[in-house]
């Protein structure tokens, strides 16, 4: 969506991104939960770059994710994808997805539902669109590297919504439910 923008746009706007500290993971209000839960990609590592085919410059599937350490306690997982580096006050939302069984360890590469995909969606809330789906890596170009978050969270009760949530409304019901969280981080950038 963005990749149109001239670079000289990202490289004026180099100086505006929100923060890593404003992501939900780092939010104060979950500061003191365990960050146990290991999440990973076969896709790419820690802190390294996000393959092409899973941006908006490929194919814009998701990427393949798997975890471990949910407590025997927990009733559901959650996981929000966000953006660290966007131009915009808040980390940009990729996804939200809400109410995973904690049976479930791993989502296969394309399983959260996006533009170029047609699956069984889970339960996924509003992104940083509005849209209720997975949207890829699409960083301004010329704006530098962008770490993109990939978090989990295990909650001790399900949540529940009569709409799609959106970032807002998920942390308020996630407070004081989080038994444990994880994280893993990718980067992506356009010259």
């Amino acid at each position: 969506m963005v990749k149109r923008f001239p670079s000289w746009l990202g490289k004026l706007l180099t100086g505006y991104r929100p923060g890593i500290e404003k992501t939900v993971f780092h939010d104060r209000d979950f500061s003191d939960v365990p960050a146990d839960l290991v999440i990973q990609s076969s896709a790419f590592n820690v802190a390294n770059s996000i393959p092409k085919i899973y941006t908006d410059d490929g194919d814009g599937i998701s990427p393949p994710l798997q975890w471990s350490g949910v407590p025997w306690s927990a009733l559901c997982l959650v996981l929000i994808v966000e953006d660290a580096d966007s131009p915009t006050p808040t980390p940009f939302v990729h996804l939200i997805a809400w109410d995973i069984p904690v049976s479930t360890c791993l989502l296969e590469a394309g399983r959260l539902k996006s533009k170029s995909t047609v699956c069984d969606p889970l339960k996924l809330g509003r992104n940083g669109l509005g849209k209720c789906r997975y949207t890829p890596p699409d960083p301004l170009p010329g704006h530098g590297q962008h770490r993109y978050l990939f978090q989990l969270f295990a909650l001790n009760q399900p949540v529940h919504f009569s709409t799609p949530p959106n970032k807002a409304i998920l942390k308020s019901a996630m407070r004081g439910n989080v038994l444990s969280r994880g994280c893993l981080t990718g980067t992506y950038g356009r010259l």
